[in-house]
């Protein structure tokens, strides 16, 4: 019932990034986040999120990180869950 998210991202700035699983695709991202994961730090990040990984493979989820705590609205990466 649960899942460990690891992420890295190449090329991070130097602040933290708040990074998101969001219900649907990058073309069409619900904007509520679904399940919050922990800020990429210098490009990575890890959390244990209350779902499966079936349960992720078997909807439309995607992940997403912002630019910035202050810069949420400008999207930088995204990848949906397959």
């Amino acid at each position: 019932g649960q899942t460990t998210v690891t992420l890295e991202l190449s090329n991070p700035p130097d602040v933290p990034q708040p990074v998101h699983i969001h219900e649907g695709t990058c073309a069409e991202l619900n904007p509520q986040p679904a399940f919050p994961l922990e800020n990429l730090e210098d490009g990575t990040s890890e959390t244990t999120v209350d779902i499966s990984v079936e349960d992720l493979q078997s909807g439309e989820y995607a992940i997403n990180a912002h630019a910035s705590e202050e810069d949420v609205e400008t999207y930088v990466a995204c990848g949906d869950v397959s």
